[in-house]
């Protein structure tokens, strides 16, 4: 016979599951493959959580289901609205590989927008302290003179000011990212590395990869027209190329020698977990795996695997012809961009960009925004654009001086780029004398200068404007280094000199000096 507590307890727990039901959360998980001429492969792994403003205000009140807690005490307590925070190491092939699948510069960048009514720049430290311990690494140095109030987001105009004031970016490209940010961003996963995709996650072969991105962001999204209250997505993605013709010597490929890993069970929290895997219409080849659908997208082909309900599922392709093409292209990016360090010595210096539109018929706009280090003192009369062809390609300029240690100075150029152009800009600096204590460890090594952003205006076919993002190769500047073996000298002379007259003073006052008598 039931307790009496138990009688009143039973319906108390049926009515909060019937509450808590208006409300939802669910996550899903990808795969998406595909391989470059040049035989090397791109996989792109999402993970996504989608959560209800219902489920999502239960969050901010401590109850935590799909969105960790430890990630999500920190996103609530310093009140922020959206965030990603992307670690990055290897250089992106945009002219060889196409546009990025998840935008990325090398290093760790972070782009922070916070809520209304607050301290910005408090927020921002507090928060950067907290991602710095949750993930291992070193975003605590995100201060006041590498970080800049504004946030280039790809769904908004670049020139949309009006969250300036409560956004934050900034960027660490000397920042190196191995396993211990690896293992940390995958503990957030609901199965963490023990089921569903993540179970490839093989460190040995990610950070031997030619390219690799771990990426981490909430953000509110409206999934439907009447957006009233967005949902929060919460996303994880890990892009990585892995060459097996250097792993190899072949183009042939399976998870099991890419990653010596296998799809082995799903996870069970996942509502779908899917693998696709693209390629180019008309290949000659034959698939490890039988796939569940086969879809033809504008020349290619995209095959689906759902292993929600597969096990041990090795995903490859066996190539009937072996040649690698070098040469050939996929889907090359029109706009190419290179950023160049000019000049010599360690008193004055300079940058070049070359920004190439090579579409044949199709204009562009792109805002062209670079942040240089405070120690980088730009002469702003000597920033030039040129376009041979076409004059007047610069529409508008905005700049921002730097103050010394504390915020760098802001260039930010909106460009039209006409067909098949060639626009260069460049601007000269001069090199700062830091304290010695300001120095890193490896002070010779020399200075990284972060990547800078370029984000393209496009119109897609149903007429809305689409924005893009590109950022540039980061740069190694030397600057003025002193002599960190001087004091070690000066120290040893001086002591030297110190035991030499000490010692000879004080043989002189203890000595007891006596006549000598020869007889």
């Amino acid at each position: 016979m039931p307790s009496l507590g138990s009688m009143y307890i039973y319906p108390i727990l049926i009515l909060l599951s019937l509450t808590g039901s208006f409300g939802y959360e669910y996550y899903n998980e990808f795969a998406d493959i595909q391989q470059f001429p040049d035989g090397k492969v791109l996989l792109v792994f999402q993970h996504v959580r989608v959560i209800e403003p219902d489920v999502w205000k239960q969050a901010t009140n401590g109850h935590f289901s799909l969105l960790p807690r430890s990630l999500g005490e920190a996103f609530i307590k310093y009140n922020v609205e959206e965030f990603q925070l992307v670690f990055t190491q290897g250089r992106w092939m945009y002219d060889k590989w196409g546009t990025l699948p998840v935008a990325a510069a090398s290093g760790v960048t972070l782009s922070t927008v916070f809520r209304t009514g607050i301290n910005v720049d408090k927020s921002w430290k507090g928060f950067t302290h907290a991602l710095s311990g949750l993930f291992c690494a070193s975003l605590n140095f995100m201060d006041d003179a590498a970080t800049v109030p504004w946030t280039p987001r790809i769904d908004t105009s670049p020139w949309n000011n009006t969250r300036q004031s409560r956004s934050r970016y900034s960027a660490l490209p000397r920042e190196a990212v191995c396993t211990e940010n690896l293992t940390p961003w995958a503990k957030l996963l609901p199965c963490q590395t023990k089921a569903g995709i993540a179970t490839l996650y093989n460190s040995y072969k990610v950070y031997d990869a030619n390219y690799h991105s771990l990426s981490t962001s909430i953000a509110p999204k409206c999934l439907n027209e009447e957006c009233r209250n967005p949902d929060m997505i919460f996303t994880q993605s890990l892009t990585v190329v892995l060459d097996p013709v250097r792993i190899r010597n072949s183009k042939d490929w399976l998870f099991s020698n890419l990653l010596d890993r296998k799809l082995w069970r799903s996870c069970p929290v996942a509502n779908s977990s899917l693998v696709r895997l693209k390629t180019a219409q008309g290949d000659d080849y034959e698939l490890a795996e039988e796939a569940s659908v086969k879809t033809l997208i504008s020349g290619s082909c995209v095959y689906e695997y759902d292993f929600s309900s597969r096990l041990n599922l090795d995903v490859g392709i066996q190539w009937n012809d072996a040649i690698i093409d070098y040469v050939t292209t996929a889907n090359s990016s029109p706009i190419n961009i290179r950023r160049y360090a000019t000049g010599f010595g360690q008193e004055r210096g300079g940058f070049h960009v070359a920004i190439r539109n090579q579409h044949p018929t199709e204009s562009f706009e792109i805002t062209y925004y670079e942040y240089v280090p405070w120690f980088l003192k730009v002469y702003l009369h000597t920033y030039h654009v040129h376009n041979s062809l076409h004059p007047g390609v610069l529409k508008n300029l905005s700049v921002q001086p730097t103050i010394g240690r504390k915020r760098p100075t802001i260039l930010q150029a909106l460009l039209h780029l006409p067909p098949n152009s060639l626009t260069e800009m460049s601007f000269e600096f001069d090199m700062a004398f830091m304290k010695y204590t300001e120095h890193p460890p490896d002070a010779n090594r020399g200075f990284d200068v972060a990547p800078a952003i370029a984000i393209i205006t496009t119109m897609n076919s149903s007429g809305s404007t689409t924005y893009t993002r590109m950022f540039t190769d980061p740069l190694l500047v030397s600057l003025p280094t002193p002599d960190f073996s001087m004091p070690y000298n000066v120290i040893t002379m001086t002591c030297t000199l110190v035991a030499l007259f000490f010692g000879s003073t004080f043989n002189m006052l203890t000595r007891n000096f006596t006549p000598l008598s020869v007889k």
